[in-house]
């Protein structure tokens, strides 16, 4: 018996070529509804895989296709959802705008930021307003928060405007509590600094930092920004007062330029067309 299988296994494909050709003569012997039967079994046995597999195949690059476009559909909607939430933070920034031009004290109008840095000033803006809306060179310019510069140059259509902290720009400034004055500068790194206030006064962290209304430019009342941190020094007769700016002064989108009173500058005459 040993013997048989291992001369089976030695010859494996001339005996399996003689069992097929046998079953061959043998299967061709048999009626002709008894071959289709084995035919049909065979074809079903042998082929059963293969339609599986392809079936397989085609329902994954069907759900494949599917998920493409369930994944575009969803970036679309993505893109949209963003879009509605820019222009509903763009509506309620402009509505606060609006509402904050209507509460101030002074007039003001309304600029569009449309440039940053000039190639002497690099943290200057540019914005979309300029002689022909009645702008002059050292109007102060605000938006809701605070000060935000002043008017360096003008253009028909455009102003320059000179931030709060650039290394070159001073405000006369004093503390709203306290009332202690002081001179705002830049500190760098997007924070001021207020000098020349004395260690025998009272300031804090946290107090409010205002315009105190001498030098001509910006008016007494407009918010500077807020104390973070005061340093008393070993031996000196000033405190070191850092300060964060109140205004946007890096992403500011829209800006006011103050006329009222301001640098000499008359309200504009909003009564023309009336008696008297």
């Amino acid at each position: 018996m040993i013997a048989v299988i291992e001369f089976i296994r030695r010859h494996s494909r001339s005996v399996a070529f003689i069992v097929s050709l046998i079953l061959g003569i043998l299967l061709s012997q048999t009626p002709l509804e008894f071959r289709a039967r084995v035919g049909s079994v065979f074809m079903d046995t042998a082929y059963r895989p293969f339609s599986a597999l392809s079936t397989s195949w085609h329902t994954l690059k069907n759900h494949r296709r599917e998920n493409l476009r369930l994944k575009e559909e969803l970036i679309n909607a993505r893109l949209k959802v963003e879009a509605f939430k820019e222009a509903e933070r763009e509506n309620q920034r402009l509505r606060k705008a609006l509402q904050f031009s209507q509460q101030t004290e002074y007039y003001t109008l309304l600029a569009e930021v449309v440039g940053r840095g000039t190639p002497r000033m690099p943290s200057a803006i540019t914005v979309s307003a300029g002689s022909e809306q009645g702008v002059i060179v050292d109007l102060p310019v605000i938006d809701q928060d605070g000060i935000i510069g002043k008017v360096l140059s003008v253009s028909d259509q455009s102003s320059i405007i000179q931030l709060i902290t650039d290394p070159n720009m001073k405000i006369s400034a004093m503390d709203a509590r306290s009332r202690v004055q002081g001179i705002v500068s830049s500190a760098g790194g997007g924070m001021l600094k207020m000098e020349n206030v004395p260690v025998n006064v009272d300031i804090r962290q946290g107090d409010p930092i205002i315009s105190s209304g001498l030098g001509g430019v910006f008016p007494k009342g407009l918010k500077v920004g807020t104390v973070k941190r005061v340093v008393k020094p070993q031996s000196g007769l000033f405190f070191g007062v850092e300060i964060e700016p109140s205004a946007k002064i890096s992403t500011p989108e829209e800006v006011f330029i103050v006329f009222h009173g301001i640098a000499g500058t008359p309200l504009p005459d909003t009564t023309e067309g009336e008696d008297g």
